[in-house]
C-alpha cells in the first residue's frame, strides 16, 4: 500500500498497535539491507544480547542491555560484515539516537 504523505503512514502504523494480540499485522516496508539488519537484531534479542529492537520510519533501533541509565538506544545504519561477529560490529557501525542528522 502506498500513501500520499508520511503523516498518513505514521498514523496508520500507530493505529496498528491497537491490533496487538489479534491475527492482523502491519509492517513497514524496509530495504533489503534494513530488513537484514532488523532480522539479525531480532535474533540477537532472542539470544538476550540486546534488550529490544524495533523499526520506525524505516530505521532499525536497538536498546542495549543494562540499567535504565546504561541501556542506550542506538540506530543501526550500516554493518560492514554482517556474517562475522554481528554484535561486536554494532558499536562501530551505529550512532546514538538523536533528532539531528547523522554524520560520521
Amino acid at each position: 500500500m502506498r500513501f500520499v504523505n508520511r503523516k498518513h503512514k505514521t498514523a496508520l502504523l500507530k493505529q496498528g498497535r491497537k491490533l496487538k494480540g489479534s491475527n492482523v499485522y502491519l509492517n513497514e516496508h524496509l530495504t533489503k539491507r534494513n530488513a537484514d539488519i532488523a532480522r539479525k537484531a531480532r535474533y540477537m534479542k532472542k539470544q538476550r544480547k540486546i534488550q529490544t529492537t524495533w523499526t520506525t520510519n524505516c530505521k532499525v533501533f536497538i536498546k542495549l542491555n543494562g540499567t535504565p541509565e546504561e541501556a542506550k538506544v542506538l540506530v543501526i545504519r550500516n554493518i560492514e560484515d554482517p556474517d562475522n561477529n554481528f554484535f561486536s560490529n554494532i558499536i562501530d557501525n551505529c550512532c546514538y539516537y538523536t533528532d539531528e542528522p547523522y554524520s560520521k
